[in-house]
């Protein structure tokens, strides 16, 4: 059997984020992730392996944290953390300057004492950077990988690591920030909000938070911001998402749309919306349509093993970059026109970039229309026609003509784009549907579901309530459940390589409301709240046999189906 050496469970991270760069805070007080670049290399990645590669502590002598919550601010993840010990109690505020890391420390009654433990790495702690007076940092090329500022730290004589011991009086203030410049000191006047308390509403809140963080500043989506948390603990499906994904950042704008729609956000999220089109506009070439690109619109994103780490939890092997930006994906057109069609029925009017666009992604569809994917589980393998992926195809299609037909400035190929649309709808009925069962199927002309079928309303090519989708449901949750009451994505032919899949099961829970099975679908949300931990974070799944949470974190998939599955109960009720 395998036994992991110890790694701070992922419910025990906070994420503080500013729409440049991300990172993750323990219970503890410990940065264990932080890449100033969000998606190169870690400055500190003891998420990875240990403290020694590279870590922040801040401490409160003899104190327990008795409280950690999130600033009211409308778009950034300013984490705030309590600390009460026998003589005085203390509030530590973490946040983000640009690419900037600030930790500040208040005394507010008695006195305390602060701690600090700091060892900076560069290259994912694979080495110490030299460092020089006023403590700024560079790597063995000279060039300045980043500076600390604050009150002084002492060298313990080992590579770039310093301790610190402080003394603070009831009112005291002192401010430490890590970063190629100083972030000037900010008073913050935003509250405190109210601990998360597992209400599905307060949860949607927290999601549509997380979401708005993954959004950076140029549109592109992250998502999720770590790289290689293993899918299952002790497997080697452990892959780097701190990329944009078309099909995450549509979904992500579209759940962002619904959370603005219902309340749940004060975040600026039409402007997130366009600002996302325009990166897609600046980034696609519809020659060459890839399915996740660099944040800053990277195509090559090598991906690469770093034998120094030892993997959280000892999972190996420990990857950044990611091959799967090779693969072609059916469905990822699909998505991007379904999000274009909702942006315009928000308000959000096209431009002409932005049509010209979605014109040529559908001569892209076209062009591929006879080629068999990966599928949206982006396997890596033998390639088919999956449902889904046929079904996203014949909703670009669909959201096209629906344009044209409801903006008459807005033009194309109608005639082309309703032959494939109709070609595609005999083909998916008769192909990825099995008449015998009366349930849609996973890849065509062979039996067995997947949890992405869930989506095909979605999509609007069958009602929710169809009797067929009733019979889909019923075959994913009886082939694809478990004995916890939660769903997989799909069946594999050996061992199951992962846990379930947070979002199907939210999307279970959003088919049953829309359905009008609304004691299912309670249930089910009820259940999948509880995964959450006390900041509203989830990662990718959740392992229900030892009750934690697996895989990138926090992953933007997750939040998104929180967001679906309670806007869906809402309309419901």
């Amino acid at each position: 059997m395998f036994t992991p050496t110890n790694s701070v469970p992922l419910e025990e991270y906070a994420l503080i984020a500013n729409h440049h760069t991300v990172a993750l805070i323990s219970r503890a007080g410990r940065v264990d992730w932080f890449c100033p670049q969000v998606d190169h290399t870690a400055t500190f990645a003891a998420l990875l392996g240990e403290p020694k590669h590279g870590s922040w502590s801040i401490t409160v002598d003899d104190a327990n944290m008795t409280a950690r919550t999130y600033l009211d601010h409308p778009d950034h993840l300013i984490l705030h953390t309590t600390w009460l010990s026998a003589t005085g109690t203390a509030e530590v505020v973490d946040y983000l300057e640009g690419t900037t890391l600030v930790r500040a420390v208040t005394c507010t009654t008695g006195d305390i004492t602060v701690r600090h433990d700091l060892k900076i790495r560069t290259d994912y702690g694979s080495r110490s950077p030299a460092w020089h007076d006023h403590f700024r940092f560079v790597d063995r090329q000279g060039e300045a990988v980043t500076a600390l500022h604050g009150p002084e730290l002492h060298h313990t004589g080992r590579n770039a690591d310093f301790v610190g011991s402080f003394d603070l009086a009831a009112g005291t203030t002192l401010t430490w920030t890590l970063g190629e410049t100083a972030a000037p000191q900010r008073e913050f006047r935003e509250e405190p909000l109210p601990p998360y308390n597992g209400q599905w509403v307060r949860l949607a809140e927290r999601s549509a938070m997380v979401l708005n963080a993954l959004a950076l500043t140029n549109g592109a989506i992250l998502a999720a911001p770590t790289a290689s948390l293993p899918e299952i603990i002790g497997g080697d499906h452990n892959w780097d998402y701190r990329f944009c994904w078309l099909r995450d950042s549509a979904f992500a704008i579209d759940a962002l749309l619904m959370a603005e729609q219902n309340g749940y956000t004060r975040a600026p999220v039409r402007e997130r919306a366009v600002a996302w089109r325009d990166w897609l506009v600046r980034t696609i070439d519809p020659e060459n349509l890839q399915i996740v690109y660099g944040v800053r619109g990277e195509t090559h994103l090598e991906e690469r093993i770093l034998a120094h780490l030892p993997g959280y939890l000892d999972s190996l092997p420990v990857r950044v970059g990611n091959a799967a930006a090779s693969q072609f994906q059916a469905d990822v057109v699909g998505e991007i026109l379904l999000v274009c069609r909702h942006m315009r029925e928000a308000g959000i009017p096209e431009t002409e970039e932005s049509w010209r666009l979605q014109t040529r992604l559908l001569d892209y569809c076209i062009k591929n229309y006879e080629r068999r994917d990966h599928g949206i589980w982006e396997m890596r393998g033998e390639l088919h026609y999956f449902t889904h992926g046929r079904a996203m195809m014949w909703a670009a299609f669909d959201c096209a003509l629906d344009a044209v037909a409801k903006h008459e400035t807005l033009t194309g190929d109608t005639e082309t784009w309703r032959k494939y649309r109709d070609q595609l709808y005999d083909e998916i009925f008769s192909r990825g549907f099995d008449a015998e069962r009366n349930t849609f199927r996973q890849i065509y002309d062979n039996p067995g579901v997947d949890a992405s079928l869930l989506q095909l309303p979605h999509t609007g090519i069958i009602a929710v309530t169809d009797q067929r989708m009733h019979d889909t449901v019923a075959a994913i949750v009886r082939e694809l459940g478990d004995d916890h009451g939660l769903i997989y994505r799909y069946n594999s032919d050996g061992p199951r390589a992962e846990y379930p899949f947070l979002i199907c099961n939210f999307w279970l829970a959003e088919h049953y409301a829309r359905a009008g099975h609304l004691d299912a679908a309670t249930r089910l949300l009820e259940q999948l709240v509880g995964y959450a931990n006390d900041l509203g974070l989830l990662a990718e799944e959740y392992d229900p046999v030892r009750e934690r949470l697996a895989g990138n974190f926090p992953q933007a998939f997750s939040h998104i189906g929180v967001i679906r599955a309670v806007d869906a109960i809402a309309r419901a009720q």
